[in-house]
């Protein structure tokens, strides 16, 4: 049935195919054919989506074989069916899920302390700490997060390692936090530029959402003056871009003069800020539409020395 199973490539064949394994099993519990027949038997289950059972299989064949070699290439094949299994969460009960997650874990360990060198420790490592995240154990998922981007910085994933950190963060509203996490990251000089440049935006965002859970409602009064106050501050000096332009913007909806005040001191600060051009054209429109011409001309003057290749 294995081998039929293997030519048709159906799940029903490899299911069939595992329940021929089992009724072996059960009936010749102990023979010199026990350890390959659950093997056999792993390896249906897996290829008949019944990846969690077939982990539990492997994860026990690791533990009976003496031969370094083969317990290596059952962990590595029990790990292999967990990631299949958890990279789809729908399809599992509460239980398989919790099993899942657990034997990984253990797993894991087991493998990352027997063979520390093997390539494929970095993806382990990363998974494991991916499961504590999903898990919502975000202390032990920040410090497992926190190692793997230490010991492998230009790994393909650091990238979603960090958003990863950063967001466990975030998901227990601890901004001051992730802002300071952020930071750290930034600084570090074995990261890629394209994976800061990432980062650098979540640390926008999150600025952002901070700046606004203080100032109250856009819509009110209060909300320029309060991002002013914390743009000038000493406290507030991170969170100085975000506060300054979301003055801006609140005036602006307002039609307050004080935007054009604003607008010039954050152009002034922000130079190298993607934001800076969109704030020099809309203080541009806004004083040609009262004309305002002597204001809007040294805008434009102003634009057209930055953005020479756009005037």
């Amino acid at each position: 049935q294995h081998t039929s199973a293997e030519a048709t490539k159906r799940k029903e064949d490899f299911a069939a195919a595992a329940r021929a394994y089992e009724d072996y099993l059960y009936v010749y519990a102990k023979s010199k054919y026990t350890a390959d027949m659950k093997t056999n038997l792993a390896s249906s289950r897996f290829h008949a989506d019944m990846k969690i059972e077939a982990a539990q299989i492997y994860a026990s064949l690791a533990k009976s074989v003496k031969d370094q070699a083969r317990a290596k290439e059952h962990m590595g094949s029990a790990l292999q069916s967990l990631v299949g299994a958890l990279s789809d969460l729908l399809k599992l009960t509460p239980l398989q899920k919790h099993q899942g997650r657990e034997l990984f874990k253990v797993t894991a360990q087991s493998f990352i302390r027997s063979f520390p060198q093997d390539p494929s420790v970095m993806d382990i490592r990363f998974n494991a700490s991916k499961i504590l995240y999903d898990e919502r154990n975000f202390k032990s998922a920040v410090e497992n997060l926190r190692k793997y981007i230490r010991l492998y910085p230009k790994s393909p994933r650091v990238q979603e390692a960090g958003l990863l950190l950063l967001d466990c963060f975030y998901q227990e509203d601890r901004l001051q936090d992730l802002l300071a996490e952020g930071k750290q990251l930034m600084s570090n000089s074995d990261l890629r530029k394209e994976d800061k440049e990432k980062f650098k935006s979540i640390l926008e965002e999150a600025r952002l959402k901070r700046v606004r859970s203080i100032a109250g409602d856009f819509g009110t009064k209060a909300y320029a003056r309060k991002m002013l106050e914390m743009a000038s501050s000493k406290e507030g000096a991170d969170m100085a871009e975000p506060a300054l332009y979301e003055a801006f913007l609140s005036l602006k909806s307002s039609a307050n003069p004080k935007l054009f005040e604003v607008g010039e001191n954050y152009v002034a600060r922000f130079k190298a800020n993607e934001k800076s051009q969109a704030v020099l054209l809309s203080m541009i429109q806004l004083a040609l539409q009262a004309t305002d011409f002597r204001r809007a001309g040294t805008y434009l003057e102003t634009y057209a020395s930055r953005y020479p290749q756009e005037s």
